[in-house]
């Protein structure tokens, strides 16, 4: 799907709503309507269900994904974090709903990242911390915390010491 046709798609969805907690609810409630749950698909690599989509009134982290990994548990992710199968008609309103966060759409294919291409450590020089860098916080757990950075599909992990 090209970049018009998000933006047609994208106005489709919002074409009523006032304000952005308007658009999102029209956003998460095509997506419902689009999307058969509970159903399995990927988050960071790591198979999961999806049991529902939602909007919390948090307009910075847009619509979340309710997900139950194998061992039972449940975790709320955003839904833009989620990899849907390519060329279906919710991975259409998923890049859509990206494009609209400004986050940009999934990369062409919308596969599942693979973790034979994720990168284990960072490389001496790979970002420059002699200043600071702004960064998008995608979860927190105990001692660690995934973010990515603005325009860029680029995650980052940092961990606590001794973790």
């Amino acid at each position: 799907m090209n970049l018009t046709e998000l933006d047609e798609l994208i106005y489709e969805v919002i074409v009523d709503a006032e304000g952005e907690g308007e658009q999102l609810w029209a956003f998460q409630q095509a997506c419902e309507d689009a999307f058969s749950l509970p159903s399995a698909r990927f988050v960071t690599g790591k198979a999961v269900v999806v049991i529902s989509f939602d909007y919390d009134g948090n307009q910075r982290r847009g619509l979340t994904a309710r997900c139950r990994r194998e061992d039972c548990s449940e975790h709320i992710v955003r839904m833009a974090e989620v990899a849907f199968p390519a060329n279906t008609n919710l991975s259409r309103y998923v890049a859509a709903h990206r494009k609209w966060m400004v986050i940009g759409p999934y990369p062409a294919g919308g596969a599942a990242p693979s973790r034979g291409n994720r990168r284990s450590t960072a490389k001496t020089g790979d970002l420059d911390l002699t200043s600071p860098i702004e960064l998008i916080v995608l979860s927190v757990k105990k001692k660690a915390a995934r973010c990515r950075l603005p325009e860029s599909e680029r995650v980052v992990t940092l961990r606590a010491p001794g973790s």
